[in-house]
């Protein structure tokens, strides 16, 4: 089959022909659909320094890794002692493999689970024809849901997530600082649990015309505003009850933290790309709340299955860019190097 491979310590991928997987005991095989380039995907192709060795994200012992962890497909074979899952059967795949034996994995949280590993990065992912995955990754798709929209299932849990974290409930005043595909997401799902995104922040024009377009009152371009003052003029006397921080940028946490009202809450889901520094007295006087977000709990993957149906006709708010796998080198030097502009590129087998 054909695959798209992370084969060096060094930027790039490379298409290969490599052999079918194998059907391991408890697994599935997929038929991929439709598998998203994420942002995490495009560090990785650019080989940022975080994946070096001894960093805290050393992807060097796991190499070569066949990458992709946002898709979808169809189940084209069943181990013998897997039940409740059909061949033929549509299906989208949570990436985050516990252990399935501490704390935290009895706790439905693998994302915290100390030995867990990732589909994509320590296990052979979705950039291919095929792939084999442990059958309780395995997620059958609503009957009203496309693969293409299940395949965005990712962005879309870590910002259902995120809502649960935060409390937000109805009638609860919002910002998101950030535009891609979480924090389209992210005012998304606020709304859907009654919330008013009151802005979104991001650098993109298309990006940001998206977030107008799903219900965002305000928004401002980091390109020719300073989106700081901007807030603060705009709601330093009626303050919000949450920001969420989906950019990795920390100027946006001393943002969000002056425009919030008391027990007010900053959400940070974003990789952080600088030291934080705020004033931690005024924070204490406030009481505020400083939330940290990784990835999703399985609660929140299967509460993003439910609720992605009832946004579905708004996921193609992002352009997206949809090329054969076959193009899949092509697809990350576009992402890359930002040829796409805002597009989210989708790999096709």
């Amino acid at each position: 089959m054909k695959a798209l491979i992370k084969d060096q310590p060094a930027p790039g991928v490379t298409l290969k022909d490599v052999p079918d997987p194998e059907l391991l005991p408890g697994h599935v095989i997929v038929r991929v659909k439709t598998c998203g380039i994420s942002g995490s995907e495009v560090s990785r192709y650019r080989w940022a320094r975080i994946y070096h060795a001894g960093q805290p994200k050393d992807m060097t012992s796991v190499l070569p890794r066949i990458m992709g962890h946002e898709f979808a497909g169809t189940v084209a074979a069943v181990a013998s002692n897997v039940h409740g899952i059909a061949q033929g059967a549509r299906v989208v795949v949570q990436c985050v493999v516990g252990c399935g034996s501490c704390v935290e994995c009895d706790a439905g949280l693998p994302n915290h689970c100390l030995r867990r590993k990732m589909i994509g990065n320590d296990l052979d992912g979705g950039f291919a024809e095929f792939v084999s995955v442990p059958a309780n990754c395995v997620y059958a798709v609503p009957d009203e849901l496309s693969l293409d929209t299940a395949a965005l299932l990712q962005p879309f849990a870590i910002a259902t997530y995120a809502l649960e974290l935060s409390r937000i409930k109805p009638g609860d005043r919002i910002g998101v600082w950030g535009v891609g595909q979480i924090g389209i997401s992210m005012i998304q799902v606020a709304q859907l649990a009654g919330a008013t995104v009151e802005f979104a922040v991001g650098r993109d024009k298309s990006r940001l015309e998206a977030a107008r377009g799903i219900g965002a009152r305000h928004v401002v371009s980091v390109n020719d505003t300073d989106a700081g003052d901007f807030l603060v003029r705009t709601f330093g006397k009626d303050r919000l009850d949450a920001v969420f921080e989906v950019s990795g940028n920390v100027l946006a946490v001393t943002s969000a933290l002056s425009i919030l009202r008391k027990c007010g809450k900053v959400v940070v889901i974003g990789n952080p790309t600088g030291l934080l520094q705020f004033d931690l007295q005024r924070a204490v006087i406030d009481q505020l709340n400083l939330l940290t977000v990784r990835a999703y709990s399985l609660s929140a993957w299967r509460r993003a299955l439910t609720l992605i149906c009832r946004v579905q006709d708004q996921q193609s708010a992002l352009p997206i860019v949809r090329m054969p796998l076959t193009d899949g080198v092509r697809a990350f030097e576009r992402a890359a190097t930002g040829e796409g502009g805002a597009a989210k590129f989708v790999l096709e087998p």
